[in-house]
């Protein structure tokens, strides 16, 4: 592993020096009980591991009232979704009802859309205007929208263009409203909440010790009863990601990839839950059937995209 890893890191023009000292290699990213953390630990020979979203549930450690807190804990699958907010156009993880959404959303509804530009921290855009302006900002969304609708789309491209121009939220100020609200720095923040998806798996507010004891396996703060191993949760987002990639792909969205990006996606898919499949020998007994279950029901989810990849004509 540490040898794949090492020409990999080469290979995109690493320093070799960083390989001749030791590669440490850590992994986060969903993780949410002992078992997968034990697992991940030994089966990969890693030098550690990392855990961020349960944290947000411990008020020890995160500034959040307790409004949004209780917000995070009651979250369910339909709350967390991966995001176009961000104007960086990093796509990340957001939840539906935090202040800064609510704020966005209610802009929209009455017809004033972007936020107000405090910060400037992420004006980058000079598509209409010779000063910089944010993608969230009110004077660039207006000039953006009113630009798509000269462009007379297709409707369906039309809307998607127009959700995607809609999403960008400000990030410079919301982001950081969690903390400067709770300490009484800007009272005028709107909070915005990024957890990973795994936050639903957790509904309990803890305590510190509680959060290390059920990293550590001495207790069991997972609430959710319908939870999947994190390596098919991993999967499922990446089989939605490749299911949205097509759509964008197919409507013109996306217009820097095409076929060729989607066969290799969907070929790599599928070696990835072929690889799952050969792990599964590792597993307990008890877990190793219905792991096997959800991999086939996804395989056949990839395999339908694929073929319609197939009939994809440009």
């Amino acid at each position: 592993f540490l040898e794949t890893l090492a020409g990999v890191f080469l290979k995109s023009g690493g320093d070799a020096r960083v390989v001749a000292d030791g590669l440490k290699v850590t992994v986060q990213g969903g993780i949410g009980t002992a078992e997968e953390d034990k697992f991940l630990r030994e089966h990969y020979d890693l030098d550690g591991t990392g855990w961020a979203t349960p944290f947000m549930l411990v008020p020890e450690v995160i500034n959040l009232n307790e409004e949004h807190l209780k917000k995070l804990a009651d979250s369910k699958k339909s709350d967390v979704y991966l995001s176009h907010a961000s104007p960086l156009g990093v796509l990340f993880w957001n939840i539906g009802n935090s202040a800064s959404e609510l704020m966005r959303k209610r802009r929209i509804a009455n017809g004033s859309p972007g936020s107000p530009c405090v910060k400037k921290h992420a004006a980058f855009d000079t598509e209409f205007t010779e000063i910089p302006q944010c993608l969230a900002s009110k004077p660039y969304q207006k000039k953006k929208l009113a630009a798509l609708m000269k462009e007379k789309l297709p409707l369906k491209v039309f809307e998607k263009r127009k959700q995607n121009i809609l999403a960008k939220a400000c990030i410079c100020h919301d982001l950081a409203g969690a903390a400067t609200i709770t300490l009484g720095i800007d009272k005028k923040a709107q909070t915005a909440l990024t957890p990973g998806p795994n936050i639903i798996n957790f509904s309990k507010i803890s305590s510190l010790k509680e959060m290390v004891d059920h990293i550590y396996g001495r207790i069991n703060l997972i609430t959710s009863e319908n939870r999947v191993h994190m390596f098919l949760r991993e999967l499922e987002l990446y089989v939605e990601h490749f299911r949205a990639k097509f759509e964008d792909i197919s409507l013109g969205i996306v217009v820097n990839e095409g076929k060729k990006q989607l066969i290799e996606f969907g070929s790599n898919l599928l070696d990835g839950i072929s690889y799952y499949k050969e792990l599964t020998e590792k597993f307990i007994e008890e877990k190793k059937d219905s792991f096997i279950l959800s991999l086939e029901s996804l395989k056949c989810e990839v395999i339908d995209i694929n073929r319609k990849v197939e009939f994809l004509e440009f």
